[in-house]
């Protein structure tokens, strides 16, 4: 069969099965030619979509596109001592590959100590013929992942007639056409390019004892390659390991650990997926430091993980943990030592002397470190016109004394003026804000940690100011909310209406739940609104409910 048939007819075959699996795959297209370079198209779905890195030994990268049912523009990519790295656009469909066209040299060929040449024919990682389990070179002529991932195969193999082949992979059918017989063969599961072999040759059934010579030799050179490789991809992980537990790692537990397999466990903090790595990379990771960590190992994880991020990005990965409510205890502990940090102290000044500012600080750390989630402050305003002062009369249900910093805003009539209050609040405190005249409305800041939680009982003129002049639709929304609650009959009219009106189809359901209990006249003011939601109302429910108000004010 003519080179561009082949390829034509498996492509045709093969492409959208090829695309199904879920797991990393990499279809191989390959005429093989003896005693020449060998020109080989490679098909590559990445397991993740961050970027992607493969092992492919002494190649010459001729092309890296795109291919999304045919080929598409040139990727940018890295090839370095033996790693190509290459990233699918982030826009890329999910099903999308990457088409990579390299070349092997017959000299790599034959200098490898993992292809054994029989002339015709050769034998790519023969000791894993007879028991295949890891004892071959991956990135020997095809692409391997380089965190030793399994992968899904595809080999589209065209020989001269006479040739045969074996490996581990799945005949689905042969094309015989001019002398050559093409091979469609694919792997029944993943797996590791490490457990891979190939012979091919004109042999009936392929005999170890052709390639004796050549294996005599791969022992050692695959232990110092699995050594090389394990403390490529490790080697931070292993520093860690030998500076906690004071460890010299030898050859032969280097070799040991290069053959560990990926963990199930779970870390707790931080989660694998807001890390750097495949999940068989970081699987694997875990597994190592299970082994030397048995009892604590996530506390290591997250310990190991701190060393290898930079401060900005642990933070905001510690705040974003934060805003998603994670309870998680060991999280809690990190959240709480960045908090210490930003007061110059640590967990460790629990143990040491220092000032009684400083140790209500600890105390607060330590006591959101049990509780682990925001601690409720109640807060009552009153204004005392004579005294000029604005009184903030503060209570929590805890007896802790909690070291905080109130800020904000006050609106005046013409103006606005900040307002910062530093405190260590008892169960139940007094502060106070000075002030030139009454204002409008106040307004507070988050607590910027998010420890505590500010739980207003917000005088009726700061919610009608809110309501009417609040800086910002959630607020307007929410004074909307507690007038709805607490408005004497006279104002909750105004207020239903203004329900009725909103935008928000919470606030139209509200609205329509409080309608029944106006007064008579309230209701008739309100009739217009009504009409009109049962009307135009695009809600179904809330639609037929103001249709059903209107019959009941029918006489």
């Amino acid at each position: 069969m003519h080179r561009s048939a082949f390829w034509a007819l498996l492509f045709i075959l093969f492409y959208a099965s090829s695309l199904s699996a879920q797991q990393g795959s990499l279809e191989i297209n390959w005429h093989y030619q003896e005693g020449q370079s060998q020109t080989i198209e490679a098909w590559i779905h990445p397991a993740d979509r961050g970027e992607s890195c493969y092992i492919l030994r002494s190649a010459i990268i001729e092309e890296v596109r795109l291919s999304e049912g045919r080929l598409k523009e040139l990727l940018p990519y890295q090839y370095e001592e033996d790693r190509l790295c290459f990233r699918l656009p982030a826009e890329a469909d999910t099903k999308a590959r990457a088409y990579i066209r390299y070349r092997i040299d017959w000299s790599s060929m034959e200098s490898s100590a993992f292809i054994a040449l029989l002339e015709p024919g050769f034998v790519l990682n023969a000791l894993n013929v007879e028991a295949p389990s890891a004892n071959g070179d991956a990135g020997q002529l095809f692409p391997a992942p380089a965190d030793g991932d399994k992968q899904h195969i595809r080999l589209n193999l065209s020989l001269p007639e006479k040739l045969r082949l074996e490996s581990p992979l799945k005949a689905e059918f042969e094309v015989v056409q001019e002398k050559q017989l093409s091979h469609f063969l694919k792997s029944e599961q993943a797996l590791r390019m490490s457990d891979f072999y190939l012979a091919i040759g004109d042999f009936r059934h392929f005999d170890l004892d052709d390639v004796q010579e050549n294996i005599a030799d791969q022992n050692m050179i695959l232990e110092d390659q699995k050594i090389e490789d394990f403390q490529g991809r490790h080697q931070n992980l292993i520093n860690y390991i030998a500076r906690e537990k004071d460890w010299m790692f030898t050859r032969e537990g280097l070799l040991g650990l290069s053959g560990i397999e990926a963990s199930t466990a779970v870390p707790s903090f931080p989660k694998k997926e807001d890390l750097k790595g495949s999940a068989n990379h970081l699987a694997i990771q875990i597994a190592i430091l299970e082994e030397f960590f048995s009892e604590d190992w996530q506390q290591h994880w997250a310990q190991y993980w701190k060393g290898q991020m930079s401060d900005t990005d642990w933070q905001e990965m510690l705040r974003k943990y934060k805003a998603e409510g994670n309870e998680n205890p060991l999280f809690w502990h990190y959240y709480l030592a960045f908090y210490l940090e930003s007061k110059g102290l640590s967990w460790a000044d629990t143990n040491q002397v220092i000032s009684p500012q400083d140790s209500l600080e600890i105390a607060k750390a330590g006591y959101f470190r049990k509780s682990r989630k925001a601690l409720i402050v109640d807060i009552n305003y009153r204004l005392m016109a004579r005294e000029n002062r604005l009184y903030l009369y503060t209570e929590i249900a805890d007896s802790i004394i909690l070291p905080t910093e109130i800020t904000g805003q006050l609106s005046f009539q013409a103006d606005s003026q900040s307002f910062d209050i530093k405190a260590n609040l008892k169960q139940q405190d007094t502060l106070f804000i000075e002030i030139a005249e009454a204002p409008r409305s106040l307004y507070l800041d988050p607590d910027p940690w998010g420890l505590i939680s500010w739980r207003e009982n917000r005088p009726l003129t700061y919610l009608l100011y809110d309501l009417s002049q609040g800086p910002n639709p959630e607020i307007r929304r929410q004074a909307l909310l507690k007038l709805l609650e607490s408005a004497q009959p006279k104002l909750l009219t105004t207020v239903v209406g203004v329900a009725l009106d909103s935008e928000d189809p919470e606030l139209r359901k509200l609205g329509l739940e409080k309608f029944s209990s106006l007064r008579p006249d309230g209701k008739n003011r309100l009739r217009s609104s009504l009409e009109a939601m049962a009307q135009d109302e695009a809600d179904v429910k809330l639609k037929q409910k103001a249709q059903e108000l209107l019959l009941e004010m029918e006489p």
